[in-house]
């Protein structure tokens, strides 16, 4: 999809309003990012000391980085645990049960991914390399933090308690940005106190334009000049102004029922002060009101904005006769010049960001769904911290495979029973014999086992589930550019679009392509597929051995390695070096590496 004036809406986590926009340079002076000196006062003795007993840990760590009383309840603690889990059992951990730096990287970003619709910077699988100063919304929002963490490196791994609470203060970070950002909302319309249903909307209203239309400060400088632009700007204003106005009736509801009623109050600080704000008499509400139902509405943003990607899937659904996952290039573009605007990115950017298959000269160029729909382009909100994106579907397929293995890795004829659990009911037949064996010689270059968190498995994944998985391509290999990064060729000129509709090399009869769902043609389709593997996964060593060799010297590898330490995550000892991650994309052929 590539949004041009008329953007469709973002989904996702609305606890981070960052202020800072990736078109421009500057902001507007109530937009600048907030510098949250009271997080840096609690993070400043973060870490200082921690208890000798294990079990004490979490709850220290808690406390030093929120703050006490931060009211994270043991309710929600145990919830996030149990999120954690099935992920946290199926990656390879060393004799002390720890994983490494990339394997929390990618344990925490899973977790925001399925919960908010949310990928934060620094946080990717797909990155060739990650460090903490990679993350920045703790390089931004906490430097002192992250500097203090500097002086504690530590050559252990970390624990599912290192991974709660990484969570847990990235939340606190976006949480309390957000708060800024509102309060900035409340100064200018000189508002103190509590107000009425009307204006809370209102305002509230005014903070959600602001949060998606922030890497966009021309559009959003016309938009509040002239509010009756919205409904020109966002395609489905009217759905927006209803998720708004009922989020904040539901509140409402429960407020007068004298119940929390809020996902988001329960997880974050107690919110008494906003529960006796009002009564059913008065019907007024304060900030923290406001705060509460912006919270709210985060967590049912990634669901609205998922519903406009599911439609834009089936269209291109509608298109693959052959059922493969993918759609000739030649019906992509027609549907641009047939009025569908959202799919008119250039060939060459289809091709940067890793949705074209160009690997058969009979088919000829094809968009691949499942990586169109996860492209970068189509994230509605994108700035250097975070951005918001479809949702990725593949997610509940590991989630299961990840909950039934209980660990890394699984023989074959078990993943092939599992799926077989998965595919039961469908039409067309996904686990043929050569699938089957496939599956086998991924099994052989890692000993008779699959692992589950490496490239040739998410490809093997792909093509069993062609339109909610996304082909893995190389690290390196695609390019994660906006489309004002990538400039003015991201979108294909009206030429182009004629060009490519007409092709004749691309045009093929229907008949060729469906063919492609038999077993016969499965083989013929499967052209993208090569045999070069990379693992999200650690490599034995010595304990005399140096852990992190050459990069030891690396300032840059320093300051991760402390903020690592000052968390309190790498006590204990470790006999593991992380080489590589790479979960669920990238592609190519030949041997196993790790990089």
């Amino acid at each position: 999809m590539a949004f041009m004036l008329k953007c469709v809406i973002p989904s996702s986590f609305i606890f981070m309003i960052l202020c800072r926009s990736v078109a421009a340079g500057t902001t507007p002076a109530q937009w600048q990012q907030p510098q949250p000196q009271q997080s840096q006062q609690k993070l400043r003795s973060a870490f200082t000391t921690l208890p000798d007993d294990p079990s004490q840990r979490l709850p220290s760590l808690l406390e030093s980085a929120l703050g006490v009383g931060n009211g994270v309840r043991e309710e929600r603690l145990q919830k996030l645990h149990a999120k954690l889990s099935p992920t946290w059992k199926s990656l390879q951990k060393d004799r002390y049960g720890r994983v490494g730096f990339k394997s929390l990287c990618y344990l925490v970003h899973r977790y925001f991914t399925q919960t908010y619709s949310f990928f934060i910077s620094g946080l990717e699988p797909q990155r060739a390399s990650q460090s903490v100063e990679d993350i920045i919304i703790l390089t931004e929002s906490a430097p002192h933090y992250v500097s203090l963490l500097a002086n504690k490196a530590s050559r252990q791994g970390f624990s599912v308690d290192d991974a709660v609470v990484m969570v847990l203060l990235i939340e606190s970070l976006l949480r309390e940005s957000s708060i800024q950002g509102l309060s900035a909302v409340y100064k200018e319309h000189n508002v103190s106190g509590t107000v009425s249903l009307g204006k809370s909307a209102q305002l509230i209203q005014k903070y959600m334009v602001r949060w998606m239309l922030m890497a966009q400060p021309q559009v959003l400088e016309a938009v509040e000049r002239d509010p009756s632009m919205a409904a020109a700007t966002f395609e489905d204003w009217q759905g927006l102004q209803d998720l708004f106005t009922g989020t904040l009736r539901n509140f409402e509801h429960f407020r007068d029922l004298g119940l929390e009623g809020s996902s988001s109050r329960s997880n974050s600080r107690s919110s008494s002060s906003s529960l006796s704000s009002g009564s059913p008499m008065m019907r007024s509400f304060s900030m923290e009101d406001a705060q509460i139902v912006v919270a709210d509405i985060s967590q049912s943003f990634g669901s609205f904005w998922g519903t406009r990607c599911m439609d834009v899937k089936a269209k291109l659904t509608a298109m693959d006769t052959g059922k493969t996952g993918r759609v000739k290039l030649v019906k992509f573009h027609r549907a641009a010049l047939d009025g569908d605007w959202r799919l008119s990115e250039s060939k060459e950017y289809l091709r940067a960001l890793g949705a074209l298959d160009e690997s058969s000269n009979w088919h000829g160029p094809r968009v691949i769904i499942p990586n169109y729909l996860q492209a970068i382009s189509n994230c509605i909100i994108t700035t250097p911290e975070y951005r918001t994106c479809c949702p990725n579907e593949c997610e509940s397929h590991m989630d299961y495979l990840e909950e039934a293995v209980g660990g890394p890795s699984a023989e074959p004829n078990l993943l092939v029973s599992l799926i077989q659990n998965l595919t039961a009911g469908d039409e067309q037949e996904r686990l043929t014999s050569s699938m089957q064996q496939q599956l086998l010689n991924i099994a052989e270059t890692h000993g008779g086992l699959v692992q589950l968190h490496s490239r040739l498995f998410a490809q093997w994944l792909h093509f069993i589930f062609p339109y909610e998985c996304a082909f893995p391509h190389l690290k390196g290999a695609t390019q994660e550019r906006t489309p004002q990064e990538y400039g003015f060729e991201f979108m294909a000129t009206f030429e182009e679009l004629k060009e490519h509709a007409h092709s004749q090399n691309v045009t093929q009869n229907t008949t060729s392509n469906a063919s492609t769902g038999t077993a016969q043609g499965m083989d013929d389709w499967m052209t993208a597929w090569s045999h070069e593997e990379e693992l999200l996964a650690e490599r034995l060593q010595a304990p005399w051995e140096n852990r992190f060799g050459n990069h030891i010297k690396s300032p840059l590898f320093l300051f991760v390695a402390a903020v690592l330490s000052a968390m309190g995550v790498w006590y204990g000892k470790s006999a593991l070096q992380e080489k590589t991650e790479l979960p669920m994309v990238m592609s190519h052929r030949g041997k196993s590496h790790y990089i």
